[in-house]
């Protein structure tokens, strides 16, 4: 929305300084040259200006990816490192009842 709108006032920009030229037919055509390519220039610098501003989101959506990436990598890991250590618990808590029941039938 925001480069659609640069790109209109630019143009109406444009148009509006043409008229100006027009109307004022007094104008040396060399200073008509001069007008152009100060325009020329103002919109080159412009264009350069919004390219910038899309590379960098681009770059900065890029790192925002990567960085969900790595926290959801990270996430899977603690995941599965919690998911062994409750196997761990699960195994000595078998382990300690059948102990026990082993126990039990003894004292009987």
């Amino acid at each position: 929305a925001i480069l659609t709108y640069l790109v209109i006032m630019r143009v109406h920009r444009r148009l509006r300084l043409q008229r100006i030229l027009q109307t004022s037919s007094r104008i040396l055509v060399s200073l008509k040259r001069w007008h152009w390519r100060a325009i020329a220039a103002r919109c080159g610098k412009a264009a350069l200006t919004v390219q910038a501003a899309t590379r960098r989101r681009i770059a900065t959506r890029r790192w925002a990816l990567q960085r969900v990436g790595v926290v959801r990598m990270q996430a899977v890991a603690r995941g599965m490192a919690t998911r062994k250590d409750a196997k761990k618990r699960l195994k000595l808590q078998q382990k300690r009842a059948k102990a026990a029941k082993e126990t039990k039938a003894v004292h009987a």
